[in-house]
Order: C-alpha cells, then structure tokens, then sequence
C-alpha cells in the first residue's frame, strides 16, 4: 500500500447540501443536550427561539464531500483522526442550503517514521507538548520530537502519552512524601499532573503513592519546603 502525495491541493466536486429545523434538533439530542438545553431541542418553547449548535457543521454533508479520492491506497483501520475544527463567521440558520467543497491540503503517514523508534506510533495528540513543564517537546512532521538539552526526565510526557508512544526508560521512579511542616498551601495540587495529590487548604496534604509518577514538580513547588522525594535508589533527576 502507497499513499500518494501529489493529491495534495486536490479538491471534490462542489456539492449543495440543505438540513432544516428538525435536523438540527435530532443532532442536539444525538449528542446529548437535554431540558436544560431548550433552545437547540425545541422549537415550540415560549419565549425560546430555536438554536443550532455551533458543532452542527460537521456533520452537514458528512461524506458525501470528499477529497479523499486521489489519496492512494492505504488501510482505513489505520488511519488516524487526529484533529478536527470549525471557524464560525456568523450563527447557524435553523434552516439553510451551502455548498461543500472538501480540500486536500496535507497528508502525513506516521507508520514507518514513528515504528522505527516504538511499538505504537505517536498520534500528534500534542498532549505531551502541553504538558511538559520545561518546553522540551515540539511537534515536527506530526511527531514529537524530545530537545534533551531542556529535558529534565520528569516522565510526565510518557504518563500522558494515550498511545505509550513515548517510553519512560526510567525503571524505578521516587515518590513524594509530605512532611508535617506543611501549612496545606496547595500549590502542589495546583501543580500535579496526575492530580495525585490532595488535602483541605491550611491542612497537611496527602499523596496518592499509586497515582504519583516522581516527576517532582511539587517539590519545586512547595512554598515551605515540606515535600521530600523518596525511594527509587541511584535515581537522578536533571535541574535546570
């Protein structure tokens, strides 16, 4: 199987779709909204004009319009939906008529690029990017790549990755201890990206050993100093 990338650029054929009131309604319902939510449920209710929710776009046509003609062969069961996203110019109409026309703008095959270094390939989640506390991660061809010279194997990327795509090689990690000199500032618990740490403002936190990934941040982070990290012998973690 080849993709093939000169289908970038390639566009289909225009096509008018049209939905009305109803269809709006059923999407609303479809996806949840209830009583609390009149406006795009109903279209009767006194003193509520009806709706449509700013989502409504994605499914107006949905398949009908594709660029995905030319793209070459590939497995469906492997093709990743990574992002989706709408830009609204004004309120959807609870009727109307436009006419679709799909674009090709970029493709990118992740298989052989990210296997060559793990066993399950990175998604372009961007979780990893976000939630690095030291900005050592960027995205590059839709894969993330690790800048050493920042990281500071805190292994927070690798308990958020949702594929195990990054490998935390670390094989015991420490876990944080509270002491009793903590005042229950909660700057910890502010800062835990695994919310494993917990307690009532002005009284001693606690740590979830099970949930605790070692990374440390709350011990930077404590204003008194009251947080040690223990176990994990021969363990180092990188200062800045």
């Amino acid at each position: 199987m080849a993709l093939n990338p000169d289908a970038i650029g390639s566009t289909s054929d225009p096509l008018e779709v049209s939905w009305n009131s109803r269809d709006t309604l059923l999407y609303a319902v479809g996806v949840g909204a209830g009583h609390e939510e009149l406006a795009f449920t109903t279209e009767n209710s006194a003193d509520t004009t009806q709706q449509v929710l700013p989502t409504y776009p994605v499914v107006i046509g949905y398949g009908r319009a594709s660029a995905m003609r030319n793209i070459g062969s590939f497995n469906p069961a492997l093709l990743v939906h990574g992002q989706q996203a709408i830009t609204l110019h004004r309120e959807i109409p609870v009727e109307g008529t436009v006419t679709l026309t799909a674009e090709l703008t970029g493709m990118y095959d992740k298989g052989k690029a990210a296997k060559s270094v793990c066993q399950v390939a990175c998604i372009a989640c961007q979780m990893c990017v976000k939630k690095c506390p030291y900005d050592a991660i960027r995205m590059e061809n839709n894969l993330a790549v690790i800048d050493y010279g920042k990281c500071q194997n805190c292994g927070i990327c690798a308990a958020v990755c949702p594929t195990n795509a990054i490998v935390d090689e670390v094989k015991a990690r420490p876990k944080a201890v509270i002491g009793t000199s903590c005042t229950g500032q909660a700057k910890c618990k502010e800062v835990c990206p695994v919310k494993a740490i917990d307690g009532e403002p002005g009284e001693r936190h606690e740590v979830d050993r099970a949930k605790c990934i070692g990374c440390g941040l709350c011990m930077d982070a404590c204003p008194t100093k009251s947080i040690n990290m223990v176990g994990a012998l021969g363990h180092q973690r990188n200062r800045g």
